[in-house]
């Protein structure tokens, strides 16, 4: 949303220069492709007076739906917001998160386990399941994306201004995470060189 607001340099405000973007996935992410990201949600109305709460739910479950869809690679919304040039009278800023849940190091090892196992149909299921990573869903990966965002969906071309932190994306806004310490410092630095 941020974006969409000040690359639209006829919307933008004139007291915007400056935009810190914090494990933002520009490009998507492919944990939003179908099977990824779990089944559409379905919430029934249930009428409950005086307010009607299952309408409530009924939007938020709609809501969550769309922003899933606008979140894939290749999605409508990210196609609009990439033919948009950087808004020139803006800094970008950039900081993204390299601790994931799987270890790269995981990875290799699992091609050798499938050479081991392939033997044993139920060890060598999961290790190929395990294998299939490489290369695929960089978000999930430590080195390469945070959980959430991957290093290269979160860079944007025209934007030097790129920190890597030792963060998972959960991490964000958790002050007793010790990188949150480091999250304030980095935003902090760019306010002060902005204002």
């Amino acid at each position: 949303v941020s974006r969409w607001v000040v690359e639209h340099t006829q919307t933008c405000p004139d007291n915007i220069d400056q935009l810190i973007l914090l494990a933002t996935p520009n490009h998507g992410s492919d944990l939003t492709r179908p099977g990824l990201s779990g089944p559409t949600i379905h919430v029934k109305n249930v009428r409950v007076n005086p307010v009607r709460i299952g309408e409530l739910a009924g939007g938020v479950a709609e809501g969550l739906n769309l922003a899933i869809r606008d979140l894939r690679p290749g999605s409508t919304v990210l196609q609009r917001l990439h033919d948009l040039p950087r808004n020139p009278a803006v800094s970008y800023a950039i900081i993204l998160g390299d601790s994931s849940i799987v270890d790269p190091v995981l990875l290799s090892l699992s091609q050798q386990l499938l050479v081991q196992w392939q033997n044993n149909p139920i060890a060598f299921t999961v290790v190929q399941q395990l294998a299939s990573f490489e290369g695929q869903m960089d978000e999930l990966l430590s080195g390469r994306g945070d959980g959430v965002v991957s290093l290269a969906s979160g860079r944007l071309d025209g934007v030097s201004d790129v920190t890597i932190l030792p963060m998972r994306h959960s991490d964000v806004g958790r002050e007793h995470k010790p990188v949150f310490q480091e999250i304030q410092r980095e935003v902090r630095r760019r306010l002060a060189v902005s204002g």
